[in-house]
């Protein structure tokens, strides 16, 4: 196994996340724990609202970095769509009324949210190929690992 983890928080979202995607099938294996604790305080969990904003920051950052395609492509394919839309909106409002008043504004709306869903598929497109980069880099390190334990 070669797990790479990054958090400094909590280990166990992102280490389940990466052996899911490494094709690791995940069991749940029932175990007593004691209700409550009986002296100290938890030194993982101070607040149940900052464990789990912290641990949707770790799952979030992990998609990304498994997933950076989808994560950026999706919103800007979505985002470039919806700007399109706006844009048509107001073109067959001008080609049926010869003016775009009252939408005159949704022009520059539209070439925004085209122009930032552009720049998104372009940041999936660079992060795509570091992905790549990234799991040549874990595999030479878990080949290093290996050799280094002969």
């Amino acid at each position: 196994i070669s797990l790479t983890l990054f958090g400094v928080f909590t280990y166990t979202q992102e280490a389940l996340l990466d052996l899911l995607k490494k094709g690791f099938r995940i069991r749940e294996v029932a175990c007593k724990i004691k209700g409550e604790r009986n002296n100290g305080k938890s030194k993982v969990v101070s607040s149940w609202y900052g464990y789990g904003l912290r641990a949707i920051v770790i799952i979030l950052r992990t998609i990304r970095d498994w997933e950076p395609f989808k994560f950026f492509g999706i919103p800007g394919a979505i985002i470039s769509f919806i700007g399109f839309i706006i844009g048509l909106f107001v073109f067959i409002h001008w080609l049926i009324n010869s003016q775009t008043a009252p939408y005159t504004s949704l022009i520059i709306v539209s070439a925004l949210l085209i122009l930032i869903g552009f720049i998104l598929g372009t940041i999936a497109l660079i992060v795509d190929m570091l992905d790549r980069n990234r799991k040549l880099q874990e595999e030479i390190l878990l080949r290093m690992k290996r050799k280094e334990l002969e």
